[in-house]
């Protein structure tokens, strides 16, 4: 799942034809709604330029650590629902 979309689809209804948020744009000035996958990212955020290592090598580490912290959340949220 697209880290994005798993950090901000707790704030939106989980059904993915009603999977909305409200997006208040500071900078704009101006409201609208977008779907979690276009919103809440900055493209190349974690580029980085270091001689000898690709430029994405900071952000696959983030991505493998975000993988097991979305798995350990989801488990969390299930057994809270089942509780």
């Amino acid at each position: 799942m697209d880290r994005r979309k798993f950090y901000l689809r707790g704030f939106s209804d989980p059904t993915p034809q009603n999977e909305q948020l409200h997006v208040i744009d500071k900078v704009e000035r101006r409201y609208f709604i977008n779907i979690p996958r276009n919103v809440g990212f900055e493209k190349d955020f974690n580029r980085v330029d270091i001689p000898g290592h690709p430029i994405d090598v900071v952000e696959k580490y983030f991505a493998q650590i975000e993988g097991e912290v979305a798995r350990v959340l989801k488990w969390i949220e299930k057994k809270i629902s089942i509780a």
